[in-house]
C-alpha cells in the first residue's frame, strides 16, 4: 500500500524541531560552520532553519549532526545544500534544504527512520 501526500516532493516530510549542527564544504577547504534547528525531516533531506547564510551556497557538501534524543550521541549525515531561502523569522531568517547523500553509519541511518516514525 502506497503513502498518500498531496505534497510534489518525493518524500512527505514530517515536522521535526531539533537542534542541527554542522559545517558547510568548499572545495577549496573553506569551512563555514552553523548552529540551527531543524524544520521538517524527510527520508532523503531536510530543513534547517539557521541564523545567517555564512556564505552557504547550492551544491555546497554539508556535514550535520542532529541531536534526537537528549543523551544519545547525535545523527551524524552527509548531504549537498539544494536550496536557500530568507524567511521572516528573526530567530531564524535563513530556511536550507539539505538533500541527504550519506549516513555515518547504519546506526546513523536506524536513528534516522526511527526519527522519522515520531510524531
Amino acid at each position: 500500500m502506497a503513502i498518500e501526500f498531496n505534497e510534489k516532493r518525493g518524500y512527505q516530510r514530517v515536522q521535526q524541531m531539533l537542534p542541527v549542527s554542522g559545517q558547510c564544504l568548499e572545495p577549496a577547504g573553506d569551512i563555514h560552520p552553523f548552529h540551527g534547528q531543524s524544520q521538517d525531516v524527510s527520508l532523503r533531506g531536510l530543513c534547517i532553519k539557521v541564523g545567517h547564510t555564512n556564505g552557504f551556497k547550492v551544491g555546497q557538501s554539508i556535514e550535520l549532526s542532529i541531536k534526537f534524543i537528549l543523551d544519545e550521541p547525535p545523527i551524524e549525515a552527509f548531504g549537498s545544500v539544494r536550496w536557500t531561502d530568507v524567511s521572516r523569522d528573526s530567530d531564524w531568517p535563513v530556511n536550507m534544504g539539505v538533500e541527504l547523500t550519506g549516513m555515518g553509519g547504519a546506526h546513523h541511518y536506524d536513528r534516522w527512520l526511527e526519527m522519522l516514525s515520531w510524531r
